[in-house]
């Protein structure tokens, strides 16, 4: 498989009555340029088979869309649309129609060459020919004329859009009554992931007022192992009504019910289940749920990776159980892909897959458009770096997610060693904390500020960054103060990262220009405040003063300033109009 690929950290663990319980993530199907296919066994590729594209042309749309059509002689099951830089990094898949000849895909970074390959995928998620790849690059953004070529250019557009909601901002269990309340409410978490029956970090979570999600299979996972729910449904039907009556009981109703998570995965419940099984297992627990409260919100398939066109957590199956009402929100996980850098795994990917999830749904025809659900992301080697962590959060933002938690992984322990994040005590919100539950990570700091930026009444900049693995995040407020954000997530450090694979790197130091488009007729200036956050190991300092300045209104666009960024790293800059 390709370098940086290896199996790395051990999974979170989800249930209580074995804290520390982690079972070792399967390998997610993914696709290289180099035309190898690993499945969930790291497996060789199975011989290719199904229809050939021919005539593939890609034209650029704008800064930051290709559109891809292209030929053949026979329908497909599906057509995957597949994009990654020429040296073979950062796939991004596109899933469209057997009978589609043509899409066009959204969110990418402008002045970027990609390497573009369409491929078909037959209905056991068999592949055909890899042919050689179309070439195309994206046009620079507007703004960026004056910008050295050397240099990636950003672009913050000062015209309001959307609210700026904070998504993304929670934790996924991490907390106990020992965590310090100091270190919890500046991060202002809006939802929540706990264990069914875990009362106290349910009372934990309504005390900072998130939403909350409750996760059964957990409860499930204590009651009866890894005994599958479809071994004895009627067992299984009296758990989810003897749990839902609990959390009644005691005045703990979730805002959503979680059936699986990870269905498939190994250690998981009935790892061994078919698609079926395993749809028919969300079935009757929605059932179940609704039977005893009407109006409850239930979500699926939490699925490690999200998929298109079959096997299990096909999001196209799913979506059809959301169109008929029996799921509130499609969910799945953006944990990095099981690769670094070779597949669709890293922060930029949620934009994409959101995408495709709206297809699906799309393609269900039914009545009713489900929420969208992230409800873990952060990779094991990246989740604590600070450009990574804001390049998540920018891409959940961006793409219109509406409720997501951070996933939790194994992080140094008061001792040096790896422990779980996850129910460690006094509790470190998944590694956000030190091991005292008090002392802040430069992660935290990066929640922190994403957190300030997404206060009430705080609306959305689009935002453009020509680099690939790299994102950029703006808001402004009512006053008009504007707040973006910068981040670098290519690779990780052995030292500073906990889980980074053996021989993978940080990239090279890189120039970014940031570049401010203001609204028209606007001559406002600015004094401008540049902040950083180092990627490092155990405590962080926090934010470091890096310039200061004052930006003459009238120009358009305005160049806010150069800067030389790390790998890791993360800038904030903050603008505010003067009078």
């Amino acid at each position: 498989m390709p370098a940086g690929t290896a199996a790395v950290a051990a999974a979170a663990g989800h249930a209580p009555a074995d804290e520390m319980r982690r079972g070792a993530r399967q390998f997610i199907v993914f696709v290289t340029l180099g035309a190898t296919v690993v499945g969930c066994t790291g497996g060789a590729a199975p011989a290719a088979s199904g229809p050939a594209p021919s005539q593939v042309q890609v034209d650029a749309v704008s800064p930051t869309s290709l559109e891809v059509r292209w030929e053949a002689d026979q329908d497909a099951h599906r057509w995957l649309v597949l994009l990654a830089a020429p040296d073979g990094r950062s796939v991004g898949q596109r899933t469209v129609c057997g009978a589609c000849r043509e899409v066009t895909v959204e969110h990418l970074a402008p002045s970027s060459a990609y390497a573009i390959r369409v491929v078909s995928m037959g209905e056991d998620r068999s592949f055909g020919p890899f042919g050689d790849p179309t070439e195309a690059e994206t046009p620079g953004a507007p703004g960026c004329d004056d910008v050295d070529a050397a240099e990636t250019c950003a672009v913050v557009d000062g015209t309001p859009g959307g609210a700026a909601t904070g998504v993304g901002l929670g934790a996924l269990h991490g907390i106990t009554s020992q965590t310090s309340i100091g270190a919890v409410t500046p991060l202002r978490p809006r939802a929540w992931r706990v264990s069914a029956l875990d009362f106290e970090r349910f009372a934990l979570a309504r005390f900072y007022e998130t939403s909350v999600t409750a996760l059964l299979s957990d409860a499930w996972l204590g009651a009866a192992g890894t005994a599958a729910p479809w071994d004895d449904w009627v067992r299984y039907e009296a758990f989810v009504g003897q749990v839902v009556e609990a959390h009644v009981a005691a005045q703990a109703v979730p805002d959503y019910w979680e059936v699986q998570n990870e269905p498939g995965a190994e250690g998981s419940p009935g790892g061994g289940g078919t698609a079926a099984l395993v749809l028919e297992q969300h079935e009757r627990a929605a059932a179940v749920i609704h039977a005893l409260l009407p109006d409850a919100r239930v979500i699926g398939p939490s699925a490690s990776y999200v998929v298109f066109g079959g096997g299990i957590a096909d999001m196209e199956t799913y979506a059809g159980l959301a169109t008929t009402g029996d799921l509130a929100g499609l969910s799945w996980h953006e944990i990095g892909a099981g690769c670094l850098g070779d597949c669709d795994g890293g922060p930029r990917a949620v934009l994409q897959h959101a995408d495709d999830v709206r297809a699906a749904v799309a393609g269900a025809a039914g009545a009713v458009e489900p929420e969208l659900h992230v409800n873990e992301w952060g990779a094991p080697w990246n989740f604590s770096q600070p450009g990574a962590v804001l390049g998540y959060l920018s891409s959940l933002a961006t793409a219109g997610i509406d409720v997501a938690n951070p996933a939790c992984w194994s992080t140094a322990g008061a001792d040096g060693s790896l422990e779980s994040s996850c129910f460690v005590r006094p509790g470190t919100l998944g590694g956000l904390l030190l091991p005292d539950g008090r002392t802040p990570t430069d992660a935290w700091f990066a929640h922190a500020a994403y957190a300030e930026m997404t206060q009430a009444g705080s609306r959305i900049l689009a935002s453009t960054i020509g680099d690939p693995e790299a994102s950029v995040f703006a808001t402004v407020d009512a006053a008009g103060l504007i707040r973006a954000v910068l981040g670098r997530h290519t690779g990780c450090a052995g030292g500073i990262d906990e889980n980074c694979p053996a021989g993978v790197e940080y990239a090279p130091e890189a120039d970014l220009s940031l570049v401010l488009a203001p609204p028209a007729g606007s001559t406002v200036g600015y004094a401008a405040r540049v902040e950083r956050i180092r990627s490092v190991a155990g405590a962080s300092s926090g934010r470091e003063l890096v310039a200061t300045m004052v930006l003459p209104g009238g120009g358009d666009p305005i160049p806010v300033g150069t800067w030389t960024v790390a790998d890791g790293d993360a800038l904030l800059v903050t603008l505010l109009p003067l009078p």
